[in-house]
């Protein structure tokens, strides 16, 4: 995901817009795509974390001598995954709101060349 994150970035931030329709329906079904991808990854990510941490958090059974020396390691390890995760996390928002953005001004666009249309007939 996260080696991804700037590729995608620069999808969703890319370039003018379209001037005709169906260029610019061609470019709104591609970005919605994107953003589809980009969902499923992270879903991916997040699920994959939340059952690290599950199992990082898990409690060892009392009887085991090393209990409280694994307990210390996995916690340093549960910080180290929440890291992780948070980080996910912002580049997730990020990559929202600038996917956001790029859909609201296609389809902003795309009512303009209606319009337009409209106007001519």
């Amino acid at each position: 995901f996260l080696s991804g994150v700037d590729a995608w970035c620069k999808m969703c931030s890319e370039g003018g817009l379209p001037s005709e329709m169906q260029d610019l329906e061609l470019a709104i079904h591609h970005h919605q795509s994107l953003y589809e991808q980009v969902t499923q990854a992270y879903t991916e990510v997040s699920q994959d974390g939340k059952a690290l941490l599950d199992v990082l958090q898990r409690p060892l059974s009392p009887g085991n001598a090393e209990s409280l020396t694994a307990t210390a390691n996995y916690s340093k390890a549960v910080h180290q995954v929440l890291d992780v995760v948070h980080e996910v996390l912002h580049h997730q928002r990020r990559l929202e709101s600038i996917w956001q953005h790029r859909k609201v001004r296609l389809h902003q666009r795309l009512q303009l060349c209606v319009f337009q249309q409209d106007v001519q007939q």
